[in-house]
């Protein structure tokens, strides 16, 4: 599949960029331009009518605008893998970008296009019952059905911490928490004594968000301030306002193995 990726990936260099928007004058893309917006994500047609082909684009880069293109298709066969690993290609080329969004953003591009095209596109998890789905096209104008895969970002970030052994929720305890905030993709790196549901409640009540649960816990442990200090610490580079940082699955994945020797708490 390496090598299948390698073939379909083409880096712009800004004069590339600056050619596209003197041809098409998309609006969005020269937001990019002029700094108006960050970056850019879309979607090309090969041929008008046809879905069997299409090209992906990112520009992005404030100060050294550059992007990519990536040629896709309905029928290519690890479709969404491929997306994945173009969204991953982008963050490495973008630090300030998060794969997991830049795939989901392509994914809602994606299923957008596709159902202008007559597709109805369903969760991944109806997709693996298999069998015969033809019960919800009851409009015959309809295409046909497809799948196209997003990320639960919260629950792929939660998936990192699964010990099967976990201490219960104490209040007047020490704990050191993290919380995602699902509207900024930003992680909160925090400390309380109260329980963990009163603490969420009072991270929540600020943003005026307290009954929109879009503030979940990640994970928690029975753990002295110290961890916290410490994690601030190593994330700095990552932090961007308070206690909130823009952490990546491989920043938790060494926090995981940081906090092995605390009691992680059910949440």
């Amino acid at each position: 599949m390496k090598d299948n990726f390698s073939s379909r990936i083409v880096f712009l260099p800004f004069n590339a960029v600056q050619s596209i928007y003197n041809e098409h004058r998309n609006v969005e893309l020269n937001n990019v331009l002029e700094s108006i917006k960050s970056d850019f994500y879309t979607i090309i047609l090969n041929e008008e009518r046809s879905l069997d082909e299409y090209t992906l684009m990112y520009v992005g880069g404030n100060e050294a605008i550059r992007g990519f293109t990536f040629k896709s298709g309905r029928k290519i066969e690890d479709r969404d893998y491929l997306t994945f690993d173009f969204s991953k290609t982008i963050e490495d080329e973008f630090p300030e970008t998060n794969a997991l969004i830049v795939f989901n953003t392509f994914q809602s591009i994606i299923k957008n296009v596709y159902e202008n095209f007559g597709i109805i596109c369903i969760p991944e998890y109806i997709a693996k019952l298999g069998g015969e789905l033809s019960v919800i096209l009851p409009d015959k104008r309809k295409r046909g059905i497809d799948r196209v895969l997003q990320i639960d970002i919260f629950r792929f970030y939660r998936s990192y911490f699964t010990r099967s052994e976990r201490t219960q929720d104490e209040e007047d305890l020490p704990k050191v928490y993290l919380m995602y905030d699902k509207k900024e993709s930003y992680i909160k790196i925090g400390e309380t004594k109260n329980k963990l549901k009163t603490r969420r409640k009072g991270v929540s009540e600020p943003t005026l968000r307290a009954t929109d649960p879009m503030i979940e816990i990640i994970a928690a442990w029975n753990a002295p301030k110290e961890l916290e200090t410490k994690l601030h610490s190593n994330y700095v580079s990552k932090r961007k306002r308070g206690e909130w940082f823009d952490l990546r699955a491989v920043d938790l994945e060494d926090i995981n193995k940081m906090t092995s020797k605390y009691k992680m708490i059910d949440v």
